[in-house]
């Protein structure tokens, strides 16, 4: 975009992500994985028990999902073991086989199912390099001649709205139910 006044401004906007989106581990794809694997454990368990319940499941964004339908699976046989569980945080045995759990919830106040994931770990050389090679790429472009050129760089690495930070100690105090 060209913004023309006294003198002219170019301003490109682009996406920076940690990952290549082609790479089966970046968060563009694991962030799907997640929401798939989530709404096809919420169908399973509605349709072998009639109701959904409160449940709030806690993905670990440091492992990656690779079979959703068996993750999927895992998640509906926790909820029908959890039926009848007390309001609050599941204790680890009781998922200890799905361990792209961080922690799961019971609810009690009709939220349904909801998700969140914790991130952590980010901020490191690696992602200054990619930032530094964006940079270049876009300098190796042909702009149309302007006064001055601007480079705003979205940095997109985490689902914010399902965010829960993993450094906080208390993770039932940072839980926030989404919709």
């Amino acid at each position: 975009m060209i913004l023309r006044g006294t003198k002219s401004v170019g301003i490109e906007i682009t996406r920076l992500y940690l990952e290549d989106g082609t790479d089966l581990q970046s968060e563009q794809v694991q962030r799907q994985r997640r929401s798939d694997a989530f709404n096809r454990a919420r169908d399973l368990h509605l349709t072998s028990c009639g109701t959904v319940g409160d449940l709030t499941l806690v993905f670990n964004s440091a492992v990656p999902i690779w079979d959703v339908a068996g993750l999927a699976n895992d998640i509906a046989g926790l909820a029908a073991k959890l039926a009848d569980a007390s309001v609050g945080q599941v204790q680890r045995t009781m998922y200890r086989h799905i361990p792209l759990l961080d922690a799961v919830f019971v609810g009690g106040q009709g939220e349904g199912w909801q998700y969140a994931t914790t991130y952590g770990g980010y901020g490191g050389f690696t992602e200054l390099q990619r930032l530094q090679q964006v940079v270049m790429d876009k300098e190796g472009k042909a702009y149309r001649p302007c006064a001055s050129c601007w480079l705003l760089v979205v940095v997109d690495f985490a689902d914010h709205i399902r965010e829960i930070p993993r450094k906080l100690p208390h993770l039932t105090s940072t839980c926030t139910h989404v919709q």
